[in-house]
């Protein structure tokens, strides 16, 4: 439950245009659980997919990536994009009773060129500690709007529950790999 309570049930409200910003790609995600310490009731094994559309202001660093109309901060750094965000989700192994658990999820992947991608074997590498991955070769993708041409994103995505008041369940993490790839 939590991959489908945190990257798909953060839905925004409508409005004129479906993202903040200069649009840059729509990737559609795959995540597939690569650790766990949670109770199997929260946390899809099987993964799930879904799109996301990657923009940012023309100036800084300062970005976006909005999932289901909700657009999430997000940070731009080379090729590196990080998102973190938190929301009170209910939880099933939490109890009737519990109030106002909270669900962490931080995204982090890099954005590959196609030289960069066929360099690592044409496949998303296990990323490092942090969600990057680590990058030997190939030329790097151009990331400006117009003419942006990642062709991969590779990373992890890692939900953090924290329950809250008269709640049965414990704190716990899962670590999903993250693949995503221009729609």
């Amino acid at each position: 439950m939590f991959l489908t309570a945190g990257v798909l049930l953060f839905v925004g409200c409508p409005g004129a245009d479906p993202y903040p910003g200069e649009f840059l790609q729509t990737f559609r995600f795959s995540a597939t659980l690569a650790e766990s310490n949670c109770d199997p009731v929260d946390v899809p094994d099987a993964g799930a997919n879904f799109e996301a559309i990657l923009s940012r202001e023309k100036e800084g660093s300062r970005a976006y990536l909005t999932v289901n109309r909700f657009a999430r901060d997000a940070g731009f750094e080379g090729q590196s994009v990080v998102s973190a965000h938190a929301a009170q989700v209910p939880f099933d192994t939490c109890g009737a009773s519990c109030e106002a658990p909270t669900l962490n999820e931080t995204m982090r992947f890099t954005l590959l060129s196609q030289s960069q991608l066929d360099a690592l074997g044409g496949k998303c590498p296990t990323p490092l500690a942090d969600g990057t991955v680590a990058l030997d070769g190939g030329v790097a993708a151009n990331l400006d709007a117009g003419t942006f041409d990642a062709v991969r994103a590779c990373g992890r995505l890692v939900d953090e529950m924290m329950p809250g008041n008269n709640c049965t369940c414990s704190a716990c993490k899962a670590t999903y790999l993250l693949e995503g790839a221009p729609l």
